[in-house]
């Protein structure tokens, strides 16, 4: 195919105009070091060059002015444009530097204009970047409402024989007590979130509601009024109450890694209680029992949804990075609680009077939010997250087709955000000094840095960091 075959009519944001002749420059943008002394120098390739295209682009005829009026008006105007080249065909261009338009007598009803157009390519935008915790957070919440919306499904004392209510009242406060239990033994867990979770479970029992004693979730709780026989008639309120006692249990601590324990202390906790008998005396289920049992599974199923949900929000969440940041963050999340409003609107027109932050996510409100653990090595978090995924499975075996769903998107989220941490964070390895020397003196024949040592007595609970003992296995990081 000749190549006339394949020029084209040049134009230029639409101005027709006769090519004389053109030349294009292109490469790349190499960097040359030469060092002295060296007779080999060193190059870096920084990418390619933009390719440039120069033009002398003639205009003739008795309304060559006209034509090339309109050309300069094209050249000087904003932005990018396409440029139809006769050689190259379409491109999308930008001006680049000044102009020059020729015209002379000798040669009359004619204009040379000559131009250099560069490719403009697309504009540089900010490298996008994954908020730390915000899928994760997410899911937790989705998790939530769902258990919440389960909750309401299943519990129910109203229409049924007052022994299913005595049996509610008498199973609440052994749910609260095993939570305090479980809350209490977690290990390292601060006095502050234990004596919350003892202060909530009395005044839920003792007929006080949960009015007083919480902390910084006070303005909270005073809207969660009403005794344990208020409660059970009212499921949106006894729910929001259980979900928000489990979430102070993760503002309830200053350690993030505290608050994580404590929530994973929650996992199982139905299979420890005592379990309602199906059959009655005569042998057979009545369905006042069946309800008992249903109400029972309720609670505890809420109980260990909303623990695991709060403990992947803890694992996966952006660490504070300060003690102050972190009380701020706490103090923060309690005062934007009160503002959420006394009424929210539940599935099937149901309206309930609780104001608690434990629904904030279905309404709309405020978000809850923590600060999440700073892991110390890869190890840990890789441990935790295994951790966490056990428990997850373990649910989503259990757990209702249609309640499948939820579990299955927090898990993928925890995978997610966890690779990501622990891929950041620095291995373990474990050595063992052949004789006592200082923690100093180890720490720079490890790493060559002695401020290491501190961790190295921190991490092996060394009595003495003159003294670090020969002969016994301890624990470090990686190449730290």
């Amino acid at each position: 195919m000749a190549w006339r075959d394949e020029y084209r009519p040049g134009a230029f944001r639409g101005v027709p105009f006769h090519l004389k002749n053109s030349s294009s420059t292109g490469g790349r943008r190499t960097v040359l070091n030469e060092f002295p002394l060296r007779d080999t120098p060193d190059t870096e390739d920084m990418g390619r060059r933009a390719r440039q295209f120069s033009l002398t682009m003639t205009l003739i005829g008795s309304d060559y002015m006209d034509q090339r009026d309109r050309l300069i008006e094209a050249l000087e105007t904003s932005g990018p444009g396409t440029l139809m080249h006769p050689f190259r065909g379409e491109l999308r261009v930008a001006v680049l530097g000044d102009y020059s338009c020729e015209e002379s007598t000798e040669q009359g009803g004619m204009a040379r204009v000559s131009v250099t157009f560069v490719e403009s390519g697309e504009t540089p935008r900010p490298d996008s970047v994954v908020v730390q915790g915000f899928a994760g957070n997410e899911a937790a919440d989705a998790l939530e409402e769902d258990a919440l919306s389960e909750f309401l499904d299943k519990f129910a004392v109203v229409g049924w024989v007052s022994s299913v209510a005595e049996e509610a009242q008498g199973m609440l406060g052994e749910a609260m007590s095993a939570v305090t239990d479980a809350v209490g033994y977690a290990e390292g867990l601060a006095g502050d979130a234990i004596g919350f979770a003892q202060n909530a479970a009395g005044k839920i029992m003792s007929g006080g509601g949960l009015l007083q004693g919480a902390g910084s979730f006070g303005t909270l709780m005073r809207r969660l009024t009403g005794s344990a026989q208020q409660l059970i008639l009212s499921p949106g309120n006894l729910g929001g109450a259980l979900l928000g006692m489990v979430r102070s249990i993760s503002l309830g601590t200053g350690s993030p890694l505290q608050a994580l324990r404590a929530q994973m202390s929650l996992f199982g906790l139905g299979s420890r209680a005592k379990s309602v008998s199906h059959s009655s005396r005569a042998g057979y289920q009545t369905p006042a029992r069946a309800q008992m049992a249903t109400n029972q599974a309720a609670v505890y199923t809420l109980i260990e949804r909303a623990a695991v949900a709060e403990a992947v929000r803890l694992a996966v969440s952006k660490p504070a990075s300060s003690p102050a940041s972190s009380l701020a963050s706490t103090s923060t999340a309690a005062t934007t609680a009160g503002q959420i409003p006394s009424t929210v609107a539940i599935s099937g027109g149901q309206w309930l009077a609780t104001g608690a932050a434990s629904l904030a996510v279905a309404t709309g409100a405020t978000p809850h939010r923590v600060n999440g653990v700073a892991f110390d090595n890869r190890d840990q978090a890789v441990e935790i997250r295994d951790q966490l995924l056990e428990e997850l499975d373990r649910q989503q075996l259990t757990a209702a087709p249609e309640r499948y769903r939820p579990l299955a998107r927090l898990s993928t989220e925890l995978i997610a955000e966890m690779n990501r941490t622990a891929a950041s964070l620095v291995p373990l390895a474990h050595v063992t000094p052949t004789k006592t020397q200082p923690a100093l003196l180890l720490a720079h024949r490890l790493y060559g840095d002695a401020r290491q040592a501190e961790q190295i007595v921190t991490r092996n609970r060394i009595a003495h960091p003159g003294f670090v003992p020969g002969g016994i296995e301890l624990e470090v990081l990686k190449n730290a």
